[in-house]
C-alpha cells in the first residue's frame, strides 16, 4: 500500500529525496525490532493475549497514521504500527501450529501466507481504484478495519498448551487441548501431560541454545539463506519498480510539479507489478508446501534456493519488458517459497519454547541484509544498477552452494 501512498504523501507535504527514502527504511527496521521483541514478549509472557495486544495496538497506531498532519508524525505511527504487524508474521505462524503434526504445520503455514499475500494484493488494489476518489487517509482507515477483526477473533482461540505446561498450569493445558481436540473433531489421546525444562519459557537464556557444532552451522547457513530471502524481496519490492519505470517504460511516468519540483505518482505499471508478484508468491506458497510435505523439507528449500539464484542471475540478461515480468514472476515464484520452507523448516527444527525467538531471529537478520539491497537501489542512479544486481547475484550462488550443507532434516515434536 505504501507503494501508492508515498507519491501522493510526497506531492502533497513536498517531501525531499531524503525523507521519502526514511518510509520503506524505517519500515524494514521496524520489523527487525518489532519482531525479535515480539517473540520475546510472547515467548515469555503466553502466546494468544500478547498477540491479541500487539495486533490491537498495531491496528490503532495504523489508524492514527492515516490522522496524521505531517511526515513525522506519519512516519512515526507507521513504524510502531508496522513492528505490530511484522511480529505477527513469525509469532503467529508458531503459536497456531504448535499442536499440529509435521504435514498438517506444513499446510497450514502455507495456507497463512498465502492469506498475506492476498490480503497484502487486495489492499493495493483498493489503494489504485480508490485512492483518487477516496483520498489517502480514507483509504488507510479502511485497510485497519481487518487487523481489528483479527484480534477479536483471537479471542476465540486458546492459550498455548506448550506455555500452560511449562508455567504449571497442567488443568489449563487440558481444556486447552480439549478445546482443540473438539473443534478438530479428534479425540483427544489418553495420558498426563508433563513438564519439560527445556520448554520452559520463565528460564530461557543463551545458555538454554544447543551449541553442539551441527546446530550453530546448520542455524548459520539458515540465517545465510534468509538473508537471500529478504535480499530478493528488497530487489522485487524496490528494484523492479525502477526498471518498469525508468528502464523499459515506453512513456514517463506521470509526474505532478510542486515547488520543490516533480512528484512520481504511480501508473498502470505498479497494478502491473503488483498481480505478477501476487500470482509469483501465491504459486510458489502452494508449489513449495507441496514439496515440502509430500517429499522432503531440506530437498524443497535447496530446490527454492538453488531456483532463485538462477532467477536472479538472469535478471543480468537484459531483455524487454515482457521478460522482466517473466523474470519478476519467477523470482517472487521461488523467493515465497523460500520463505515458506525456512519459516516451515524453523518451526520444526527448534525446541518449542525457543522456535518464535528463532524464527524473528532469521527474518530480523534477514531485513537488516535487505536494507543493503534498499538503500542503494533507491539512492543510486540507473547506470549503477546493474552492479547491485551482479552483487545479489553473486550472493545468491554463493547462497544456493552452502545451503547443501544443511545436513539434518526436521522432526516433529509432539506434546509429551
Amino acid at each position: 500500500i505504501m507503494g501508492f501512498i508515498l507519491p501522493k504523501l510526497r506531492c502533497e507535504w513536498e517531501l525531499s529525496d531524503i525523507m521519502t527514502i526514511m518510509l520503506p527504511i524505517s519500515t524494514i527496521i521496524a520489523g527487525t525490532v518489532g519482531g525479535l521483541i515480539g517473540s520475546y514478549v510472547t515467548t515469555r509472557f503466553g502466546r494468544k493475549y500478547p498477540v491479541i495486544i500487539i495486533l490491537t495496538l498495531g491496528a490503532v497506531f495504523a489508524l492514527f497514521s492515516a490522522l496524521a498532519g505531517n511526515f513525522w508524525v506519519f512516519l512515526l505511527t507507521r513504524f510502531i504500527a508496522t513492528a505490530c504487524f511484522e511480529t505477527m508474521s513469525c509469532v503467529v505462524a508458531v503459536y497456531v501450529t504448535e499442536t499440529m503434526n509435521t504435514s498438517t504445520r506444513a499446510w497450514n503455514i502455507g495456507n497463512q501466507f498465502l492469506a498475506w499475500g492476498v490480503g497484502s494484493f487486495l489492499s493495493a488494489l483498493i489503494s489504485y481504484l480508490f485512492l483518487e476518489t477516496l483520498g489517502w487517509r480514507i483509504v488507510l482507515a479502511i485497510l485497519t478495519v481487518p487487523a481489528f477483526l483479527t484480534s477479536i477473533a483471537f479471542l476465540f482461540q486458546p492459550e498455548s498448551p506448550f506455555y500452560e505446561v511449562a508455567c504449571d498450569k497442567l488443568d489449563d493445558a487440558q481444556q486447552s487441548l480439549q478445546t482443540i481436540s473438539e473443534r478438530n473433531g479428534v479425540p483427544l489421546p489418553e495420558g498426563t501431560l508433563i513438564k519439560h525444562e527445556v520448554d520452559n519459557p520463565q528460564t530461557i537464556t543463551l545458555t538454554s541454545i544447543p551449541r553442539d557444532k551441527g546446530f550453530v552451522g546448520d542455524s548459520c547457513i539458515i540465517a545465510l539463506t534468509t538473508s537471500l530471502a529478504f535480499a530478493v524481496w528488497a530487489f522485487t519490492a524496490w528494484g523492479a519498480p525502477r526498471m518498469f519505470n525508468e528502464g523499459y517504460c515506453q512513456q514517463q511516468p506521470n509526474t505532478t510539479t510542486t515547488s520543490s519540483g516533480k512528484c512520481y505518482t504511480y501508473s498502470g505499471d505498479a497494478l502491473i507489478r503488483l498481480t505478477v508478484s501476487t500470482v509469483g508468491e501465491v504459486l510458489g506458497n502452494m508449489t513449495f508446501t507441496a514439496i515440502a510435505t509430500l517429499v522432503s523439507r531440506l530437498v524443497s528449500l535447496r530446490i527454492g534456493v538453488v531456483s532463485e539464484a538462477l532467477c536472479v542471475i538472469s535478471l543480468l540478461v537484459c531483455g524487454g519488458r515482457v521478460k522482466l515480468i517473466i523474470d519478476l514472476l519467477l523470482t517472487r515464484f521461488m523467493n515465497y517459497g523460500v520463505f515458506i520452507v525456512i519459516l516451515i523448516y524453523a518451526s520444526e527444527y527448534y525446541e518449542t519454547s525457543l522456535r518464535g525467538l528463532f524464527v524473528s531471529g532469521f527474518f530480523s537478520f534477514g531485513r537488516v541484509v535487505s536494507l543493503v539491497v534498499v538503500i542503494p537501489t533507491i539512492t543510486l542512479s540507473m547506470k549503477y544498477f546493474w552492479f547491485i544486481i551482479l552483487g545479489l547475484a553473486v550472493f545468491s550462488s554463493v547462497s544456493a552452494l552452502l545451503s547443501f550443507f544443511l545436513h539434518k532434516e526436521t522432526k516433529d515434536q509432539p506434546i509429551s
